[in-house]
């Protein structure tokens, strides 16, 4: 992926074949500050797609290139399963260089038991 400084870079965190999922509980996000910025990261759609509202919450720590993303289905509702949009991150390039995003989500299913992820690595090119 490559931007130009002051562009921005949006970033869409999908999973696969997934069974079950109820919650991202939480989805964590670690960058370079000192080359993006991130304004907003918002659930993705595979968490309401059967019409079932989620609610989430999220805490976006610039200065230290840290955030949280907590997404939950309403109790009572069962989990979903398939592939889709987990959760999408508009950020701001604001360095030059090369650098990487990191995600890593606690997925639950309807049981609370956890569903396995491998953490993801984004690379990002900034000139």
């Amino acid at each position: 992926m490559q931007a130009a400084p002051g562009n921005p870079v949006t970033v869409t965190v999908q999973v696969e074949n997934v069974d079950d999922l109820f919650s991202g509980s939480p989805i964590h996000i670690k960058f370079d500050p000192a080359q993006l910025r991130l304004n907003d990261v918002v659930p993705g759609d595979v968490f309401t797609r059967d019409g079932v509202r989620a609610t989430s919450q999220k805490d976006i720590r610039n200065d230290t290139g840290d955030a949280t993303l907590t997404v939950t289905r309403l109790p009572g509702a069962a989990g979903v399963s398939g592939s889709g949009a987990m959760a999408t991150l508009n950020f701001v390039a604001v360095g030059h260089g090369t650098t990487t995003i990191k995600v890593d989500a606690g997925l639950k299913n309807s049981k609370q038991q956890s569903i396995a992820m491998e953490p993801r690595e984004i690379s990002v090119r900034i000139q």
